[in-house]
């Protein structure tokens, strides 16, 4: 549970970030669609984005409420205020459910979301009536009682409720066999006990807090009556929170308004990287896996703001604006960032975060998909610009050209190559997962189960290398995949790939060459067999990124993070929903801040990062660019000291201030951390004491002070 202030009426909230402790877990959850109001006397609970938040009209505070602090889960379908029991009643969009008072006391009951059934348990609604929520399921209701947190009654009469409402001891109900009505007197675990409604029934199920208006300018607002304090809290045009007080003559009297967390706009990151020290971002979903329809959207993150593009691109188009897939920044702009992102519907052209210029079949050489599509179907996958400011695009499922060049000098070039055929002069369907090498050579895959393989060009000699199915290990083992679904070059100059058949690398001295032999690296067992097993065989590696200490980060498409140690075989963490705050075990995408360590998932419930242990290294060391933190380490922090700013692998020694050696060891890249104990795993005593420093030709010296407060 997050808490800001809100300073000013009007404005969104935002919060200073500090240096997070390594082992520190993040969420940055979006709000900007709000979906449910419930107001509890002393605060307002609002559902937005399938995340939470409330806001307290006492003393202008918001908190937020994620997985990571607070909650038991993520991807919230429904809220609701129990007076009665003076809990707000959460329930997940996997049946799991939570209760929450307003000090922030959760408790959990995951018997919905473990109750094995043949029947779907999706929850549709909720209704409150006393201490006991009605949950309406499709194959009938579960009575909550919220005071003593028990499931006290299921009512499974095999109709798919849509509403429920209760009056004068009758509980009626929307269903796909028609309106039904319940008499509390009844045994209602009777299916029989479930009848139609009686001549002249009417039930209104209108919910007692929440009601939907449909305005006359343009939007939709979601009003709420907050009984105890006899005001009204609703949406603004522009989605942000805000209350008022009705008038005799019927105006608005505002109260407070702008109220809103600081956060992304959308909850979706299918492909992330860092341009300096802030996190550029595009969330489609156009791969094989799923067709979701993600909309259009293009978020940066510099540490304390989230930015969003320009994103009501049909009204200026006239074109879905759906499922950006890729992105990059010109490097020999200088007037700003001019940013290209691609994706379903052609290639967009952004200048500082405005929309100039869409191209499509209309204005450029791209095609549509099997031609019949046009415009609504231009699939630009990959995007990537040279040194010289050249961008190079991969256009899928178009006809015999998949590679083209929209040149610095504004003229566009196709390059037909064979090899880029799929069938029937179409070319690959997912060219995608595409970056320019260090040495300005272009890397894509096609993640594709037709023609699993991935490609290097070499955009100055027009040259295309192709490494195709059937692949072979080093051990002559078919390496099986079902496609290439991430792709990237390590700090070795080897290229790894991700695939249904675990990861693998092309060696560097195959680069260029005709060879589809893959490094599998071995495992040994370690149990006297002399045996050994290939790293993660068999887990469907969907993203992976390498971090400042040479350690590779691999994201799965149902079984979380690995964190995989420099040598290439020892597993450092594993990362799930379930023994992590990891928001979901479907990785999409990973990014890195080496300045700092933070490691960033992009998954199917939204955004979420890991402060790790490595940093990017410096060329050297003085007391200017190395530092410590916490520091001064005060006496209720028991985590680990990180020390950041040194060079690659420096040697570290920590002593007392009259040179007694109380802990040693190596950084990783940059960083190297202290869990402020001495070298018998005792908790040293409150004093100053001296980081000091050698580098790998010899060069030493004290470069940091650490305080210790117990």
């Amino acid at each position: 549970m997050r808490k800001y202030i809100l300073l000013v009426v009007g404005m969104i909230v935002s919060a200073t970030k500090v240096s997070a402790s390594v082992g520190q877990w993040n969420a940055y959850m979006a709000y900007s669609k709000i979906t449910d109001i419930e107001p509890s006397g002393k605060k307002v609970y609002v559902l937005a984005s399938n995340n939470l938040f409330s806001y307290n009209p006492n003393d202008n505070s918001i908190e937020t409420y994620d997985k990571i602090r607070t909650l038991s889960d993520t991807g919230i379908l429904h809220i609701a205020w129990c007076k009665a029991a003076k809990k707000l009643v959460i329930v997940y969009d996997n049946q799991n459910i939570d209760l929450m008072q307003n000090d922030g006391t959760v408790e959990n009951n995951s018997s919905l979301y473990n109750k094995i059934m043949s029947e779907n348990k999706s929850v549709s609604c909720i209704t409150i009536n006393g201490k006991n929520a009605y949950l309406g399921t499709d194959f009938g209701i579960i009575k909550l009682n919220v005071a003593d947190n028990e499931i006290s009654a299921t009512y499974n009469f095999g109709a798919k409720i849509s509403n429920i409402t209760i009056k004068d001891g009758i509980i009626f109900c929307k269903t796909n066999k028609g309106e039904k009505r319940g008499d509390m007197n009844d045994n209602l675990l009777d299916p029989a006990s479930w009848t139609p409604l009686k001549s002249g029934e009417k039930p209104d199920y209108v919910n007692e807090n929440t009601i939907i208006q449909n305005s006359d300018n343009g939007y939709t607002e979601l009003i709420a009556f907050d009984s105890n304090n006899k005001c009204y809290w609703s949406t603004q045009k522009d989605g942000k929170l805000q209350s008022w007080k009705l008038n005799n003559d019927g105006s608005r009297t505002i109260t407070a308004s702008g109220i809103l967390p600081e956060g992304p706009t959308y909850n979706y990151f299918t492909t992330m990287r860092f341009y300096g020290d802030k996190l550029y971002t595009c969330g489609g979903s156009f791969t094989r896996w799923g067709d979701k329809l993600r909309p259009g959207c293009i978020q940066t993150y510099d540490g304390k703001e989230w930015f969003n593009y320009e994103d009501n691109l049909k009204e200026k188009t006239g074109i879905p604006y759906y499922d950006l897939m890729d992105f990059d920044i010109d490097p020999t702009y200088t007037k700003g960032v001019r940013l290209m992102a691609g994706g379903r519907t052609g290639l967009y052209e952004f200048i500082d975060g405005k929309f100039m210029k869409l191209y499509n079949t209309d204005n450029s050489l791209l095609q549509a998909a099997y031609t019949v599509l046009k415009n609504s179907y231009v699939l630009v996958l990959g995007v990537n610009f040279d040194k010289k400011g050249n961008l190079w695009l991969l256009n899928g499922m178009a006809y015999n050209v998949c590679l083209l060049k929209y040149g610095a000098d504004g003229k566009w070039n196709t390059f037909p190559k064979s090899e880029l055929i799929q069938d029937k002069n179409v070319v690959l369907h997912y060219p995608s997962h595409s970056f320019m090498d260090r040495n300005g050579l272009l890397w894509f895959a096609n993640d594709y189960w037709h023609m699993p393989s991935f490609y290097c060009y070499d955009t100055e000699k027009d040259i295309l290398v192709s490494y195709k199915e059937p692949f072979k290990n080093q051990d002559g083992t078919e390496y099986a995949v079902n496609a290439i679904e991430s792709i990237m070059q390590t700090r070795d100059g080897n290229i790894w790939i991700g695939s249904s058949g675990g990861p693998a690398y092309l060696p560097k001295e195959s680069i260029g060459k005709n060879d589809n032999t893959l490094i599998q690296v071995k495992v040994p067992r370690n149990d006297g067999s002399n045996l050994a097993d290939y790293l993660l065989n068999g887990v469907n590696i969907n993203c992976m990124a390498e971090d400042p200490a040479g350690r590779k980060w691999f994201g799965t498409f149902h079984d979380g993070a690995y964190l995989i140690d420099s040598d290439g075989i020892t597993e450092l963490k594993h990362f799930t929903a379930q023994n992590s705050p990891l928001l979901d075990n479907e990785i999409e995408s990973i990014a890195i801040n080496e300045k700092t360590g933070e490691v960033f998932f992009g998954t199917n419930k939204g955004l979420c990062s890991y402060m790790s242990d490595a940093s990017k290294a410096n060329d050297e060391m003085n007391e200017d660019n190395v530092y410590a933190y916490p520091n001064p380490v005060k006496p209720e922090y028991d985590g680990l000291i990180s020390v950041v700013g040194l060079t690659f692998n420096a040697d570290v020694k920590i002593t007392t201030s009259n040179g007694v050696l109380v802990s040693q060891g190596r950084s990783n890249g940059g960083m190297f951390t202290w869990d402020g104990r001495d070298l018998n795993g005792n908790r040293v005593a409150s004093g100053i004491y001296m980081v000091h420093t050698a580098t790998a030709d010899g060069k030493s010296g004290m470069v940091c002070k650490i305080a210790i407060i117990n």
